[in-house]
């Protein structure tokens, strides 16, 4: 099983640092495990266009540190939708909806919208 969440992603001096579980709270107490350091070396520049190849390097690998840290959310939300189809007939109840809805937010990077 994996490391239960949340899990969250950070901006670091040369990529993104995913923290895992009780790695957010206890920073620098727990082994190399509970974070996942992501190096990619690109930053968007806001001195390029918003389309050139450095710029959009930049934004995919901040959108791939979102979707690595939202993994957990997204498995959890997975998780529920299928044991009800499985176990109880009819409509999905609305909150697991909105548990997966969360979820895709967290992974888009939208979740302080809703």
């Amino acid at each position: 099983m994996f490391t239960p969440g949340p899990w969250i992603y950070e901006e670091t001096d040369d990529g993104h640092m995913i923290l895992l579980g009780n790695a957010i709270k206890n920073r620098g107490c727990y082994d190399a495990h509970c974070q996942i350091e992501y190096s990619h070396m690109c930053f968007y520049d806001e001195g390029l266009e918003d389309d050139s190849p450095a710029n959009i390097q930049a934004r995919e690998a901040e959108a791939n540190a979102r979707l690595i840290a939202a993994a957990p959310d997204m498995y959890e939300a997975l998780n529920d939708l299928v044991k009800h189809a499985n176990t109880q007939p009819g409509p999905v109840p609305e909150e697991l909806w909105v548990q997966a809805e969360k979820a895709l937010d967290k992974a888009e990077g939208k979740e302080e919208t809703r």
